[in-house]
């Protein structure tokens, strides 16, 4: 009896539905960022997230009197094919499944 008052409870505190839709895209564009998924819909701009980990990262390193800059990660690249999950009109890039060519 306890037990279902506080399921009960806890409905009403969460959202009974969370809208996310786990999508698949190949990287058409790498700057400006574009992404097709099923080969109709391109995604751009504003409606995509990049998570950090996922972005282009170099760093200055200076040995003696010589800096060099050194690539950390090429981020994404036309080609690469990514995961996606879209959450209303947004769409999250979770991640890379394979390097393009």
């Amino acid at each position: 009896m306890i037990a279902e008052l506080i399921k009960e409870a806890a409905r009403g505190c969460i959202a009974e539905e969370v809208k996310a839709q786990l999508m698949f895209g190949k990287v058409t564009q790498a700057s400006p960022l574009a992404v097709t998924v099923e080969n109709r819909l391109v995604l751009e701009g504003e409606r995509l997230i990049l998570g950090k980990e996922l972005e282009k990262r170099e760093v200055s390193v200076t040995f003696g009197e010589e800096t060099q800059e050194i690539t950390l990660h090429p981020g994404l690249q036309a080609g690469d094919t990514v995961i996606l999950v879209r959450l209303g009109g947004y769409f999250y890039i979770a991640g890379r499944l394979s390097a393009g060519e």
